[in-house]
């Protein structure tokens, strides 16, 4: 499903994947996300792609939907990306390039991504 500020792609019945679609700060969109969550019945651990708003270090991070609210507490940094989560967000950006010039990423970095 596609939102003006993120776009929430679920991998299964426990995990999903949220990308924010320009420089906006996670934050920003903390209240909207966690409604639409709802509305999707969602209870499980939620990724985030944070590449237009971070560029491309700091990029995944993943927190615990309670299926009401977010565990705060539970945030944290990936260094490991697990390969599910990577492909959707690879195919994600393919399909959608449009959207890498609405974040932070300067123009080289732009190019690199699309030609890797």
């Amino acid at each position: 499903m596609e939102f003006e500020l993120f776009t929430v792609i679920s991998i299964d019945d426990s995990n999903c994947i949220v990308f924010i679609n320009n420089y906006e700060r996670p934050d920003a969109v903390l209240v909207d996300l966690q409604d639409q969550l709802r509305t999707l019945d969602f209870n499980g651990e939620v990724y985030f792609d944070l590449l237009l708003p971070n560029g491309p270090s700091q990029r995944f991070f993943s927190m615990n939907f309670d299926g009401y609210v977010f565990e705060l507490n539970t945030m944290k940094a990936l260094e490991f990306v697990p390969d599910d989560v990577f492909g959707v967000s690879s195919k994600y950006f393919k399909e959608n390039k449009h959207l890498l010039g609405r974040g932070v990423l300067l123009k080289y970095q732009i190019e690199e991504f699309m030609n890797a």
